[in-house]
């Protein structure tokens, strides 16, 4: 009896053991993964509202929504760093040296500010780096959501069509206030999130949703002369994404590259012409060879790495999840703020 009880495992029996424990974690591995990504996409919820809710505090106090952008190579703010007074960053708002542009070598007086992480810009599904420096040597701070900048110029007689306009100049459209959104604030999107840039090389390998692509056979200077409306909204935004492929010239692997810059992609803003997580695109001179596209024309696709769509924060203050699958009729009328569309809900 004595030796029975003290006698210890045999071979197959501690391999019996290891195998069954080998079994539990299998099966508790993706439990696991999948909680973590619950909570990283609650952290992403988060920082959509308090984006959403900058800019409503940003209204109440300017009478207008933040500018998307300015219309000048000189100063090219986005509208992220115009909100940072209302998201209890008033320490590294009055850093900014707003005569100069975010990126002058003028002394680089906007480099303490550019090289700041800003924890709220920044999702942490998440984890590529575009790793963009400044001549200085600075590594410049990047960010994951951009603000919705409509659709098309050329959809809307050369006028933005979404919640955006600059500073500068009326040439794409007036000052947006409250008032101006007439599709309704619960209608119309602010935010959204796009994968960073892994900024590997200036032509990187065909890849995925962190590639900006060359669009080829569209014109896109003069303005008049971008993609028409052939048919419905939906017919020509399915036409579109059609022609937005792998296949296509790999121009740009440094999007979100920096928070404070308005070209679209690069810190700014994303668009609704390419269905969520879809490749994204640019036209032929739109930017040049190895850059983001314009401030103003842009087929930057909102994207994450949320399973199956990405989170977009409304000017209602909401957040909501928008699938992969969403109408493209739908996914362009929660992109303009006076368009008169009926949303039908059940095509998101």
């Amino acid at each position: 009896m004595k030796n029975r009880l003290t006698r210890g495992f045999t071979l197959i029996e501690l391999l019996v053991v290891i195998a069954i424990i080998a079994v539990l974690i299998a099966l508790l591995l993706p439990a696991v993964q999948a909680a973590r990504e619950a909570a990283r996409r609650s952290q992403c919820v988060n920082n959509l509202k308090q984006l959403g809710l900058a800019v409503m505090n940003y209204a109440d106090v300017n009478g207008a929504l933040p500018p998307t952008a300015e219309d000048t190579l000189a100063i090219d703010f986005g509208m992220k760093p115009r909100m940072l007074a209302f998201m209890e960053q008033q320490v590294l708002f009055n850093a900014i040296n707003f005569s100069y542009s975010w990126n002058s070598s003028a002394g680089y007086p906007n480099s303490t500010v550019y090289k700041t992480t800003v924890n709220t810009f920044l999702c942490p599904s998440d984890g590529n780096n575009p790793n963009y420096q400044r001549p200085s040597g600075t590594l410049v701070a990047p960010s994951n959501y951009g603000n919705n900048i409509g659709t098309c110029l050329s959809f809307n007689g050369g006028t933005l069509d979404g919640p955006a306009y600059f500073v500068d100049t009326f040439k794409y459209g007036s000052t947006v206030t409250f008032a101006s959104i007439t599709d309704g604030t619960s209608n119309t999107a602010i935010w959204s999130e796009y994968v960073k840039g892994k900024g590997s090389t200036s032509s990187p390998p065909a890849g995925g949703s962190w590639v900006i692509y060359l669009m080829s056979g569209i014109t896109d200077s003069p303005i008049t002369t971008q993609p028409a409306l052939t048919g419905s909204i939906q017919q020509t935004l399915q036409a579109l994404n059609a022609k937005c492929m792998r296949t296509l010239t790999p121009n740009y692997d440094f999007k979100g590259y920096n928070w404070m810059d308005g070209w679209c992609g690069g810190g700014g803003p994303y668009s609704h012409i390419m269905a969520p997580n879809h490749l994204s695109c640019q036209f032929p001179t739109d930017g040049g060879a190895t850059k983001p596209p314009k401030e103003y024309r842009t087929m930057v696709a909102a994207s994450s790495n949320h399973p199956g769509g990405v989170n977009m924060a409304f000017l209602d203050g909401s957040v909501r999840f928008i699938k992969d699958s969403i109408n493209l009729g739908t996914y362009a009328a929660i992109a303009t703020k006076s368009g008169g569309e009926i949303i039908d809900a059940s095509g998101m």
